[in-house]
């Protein structure tokens, strides 16, 4: 369940990336456990797309990847 807004969730996202788009996800942590999150596609300075993983319950950051 999502406790945060996309709002809020986006503070986590690094300044030094642009967001393209943002969706609300399902994810799996590395134990297992199903956590709600934000999903946010980015691109960073040099043109790489960056996918950001938000806790929607805490708004941690759960994962930074190159797509």
């Amino acid at each position: 369940c999502w406790e945060i807004d996309e709002k809020e969730a986006r503070k986590a996202v690094p300044k030094s990336l642009s967001i393209e788009s943002v969706e609300k996800q399902i994810s799996n942590s590395a134990g297992g456990q199903a956590h709600a999150c934000y999903s946010y596609k980015c691109i960073n300075d040099t043109g790489d797309m960056i996918n950001v993983l938000v806790d929607g319950k805490t708004g941690h950051q759960m994962e930074i990847s190159i797509t």
